[in-house]
């Protein structure tokens, strides 16, 4: 999460050489690099965070609707094509990121298929895609969660 805001950051001030609305499409660049995992804070308002968390991502990490949403919303409030590049450049770094990062992956083609896409997978089900990027389902990455993960991933992540 914080490597996605130094990226967003980061963006936001290059495309800001090319903008007028400098600052604002600074603080855009940065909401649109953590706007994916604002349903880590919507599934979890109803579910504890444990083993289980990462099926947060089967609600905004899905990179065809997510990205399509983004572009509609951005039509609607009349942005500029410089706010349309950002987001479309921070959305697929952040699924890029958590792609290849700890977690399951990320449906990249739903609604096409409901597989997920990770980068040397430990699922011991899942199929190896193309050199070390992996596919497996979502109730073969619940079952693995199920009998591998650990509900205090938080703790042990972030506050070593």
């Amino acid at each position: 999460m914080f490597i996605d805001l130094i990226v967003g950051l980061t963006l936001g001030c290059i495309l800001s050489l090319f903008s007028e609305n400098h600052l604002i499409l600074i603080i855009a660049s940065a909401v649109f690099s953590l706007l994916p995992d604002l349903d880590f804070l919507i599934y979890h308002s109803l579910y504890p965070i444990n083993r289980f968390s990462h099926r947060h991502r089967r609600i905004f990490h899905l990179p065809v609707f997510y990205i399509l949403l983004g572009l509609i919303i951005l039509w609607l409030l009349d942005a500029s094509s410089i706010f349309y590049v950002s987001f479309i450049i921070l959305s697929l770094w952040h699924f890029l990121h958590d792609t290849f990062s700890i977690g399951y992956g990320v449906q990249w083609f739903y609604p096409f298929t409901k597989r997920h896409y990770l980068w040397n997978s430990n699922v011991s089900t899942s199929k190896k895609v193309f050199k070390n990027l992996h596919s497996d389902t979502p109730e073969n990455i619940d079952a693995h969660a199920d009998k591998n993960g650990d509900d205090n991933w938080v703790r042990k992540s972030f506050f070593k």
